[in-house]
């Protein structure tokens, strides 16, 4: 037996009721995977947060450490033979930073009395601000330094 739908097109009885029985979601499976989606989402978007933090933390102290190199080298650069105990501080960037020296002991140069080798302690540490937080690094070396008198 054949009818005709409202569209017009002919139906087999048999077809429609194999439409009729066809199963698909009910509701509550439909909210249940809803909730579990939205679920792994939130999870994912905390995952790529903390990634995201983690790797502007890590670049803020890579430069840090490249902000304390270049200190240490121009400091080595413009003071030489002319290290001298004392405290220099700046800004470069979004990092502050402090030069220390501090004279750890002298000896005599063998042959010369007249020279002495001076070794100072340089301590440079570069502080930032990290989502609200303080943070900071420190290099320290010995350098020397030749002396008359």
């Amino acid at each position: 037996m054949m009818f005709r739908e409202c569209g017009g097109s002919p139906v087999p009885s048999e077809g429609r009721q194999r439409l009729l029985g066809a199963r698909g979601f009910t509701l509550l499976e439909v909210l249940v995977s809803l909730a579990l989606v939205s679920l792994l989402a939130a999870v994912l978007l905390q995952v790529m947060t903390l990634g995201l933090r983690a790797q502007r933390a890590s670049q803020l102290r890579t430069q840090a450490l490249e902000v304390a190199g270049n200190l240490l080298q121009d400091f080595t650069r413009e003071e030489g033979m002319r290290l001298a105990a004392g405290r220099r501080t700046g800004t470069q960037g979004p990092f502050r930073y402090e030069v220390v020296v501090e004279p750890q002991y002298a000896l005599p140069l063998e042959g010369r009395p007249e020279i002495r080798v001076a070794c100072y302690l340089v301590r440079i540490t570069v502080a930032w601000e990290e989502q609200g937080r303080p943070r900071s690094l420190a290099l320290t070396t010995l350098r020397t330094a030749a002396q008359r008198g």
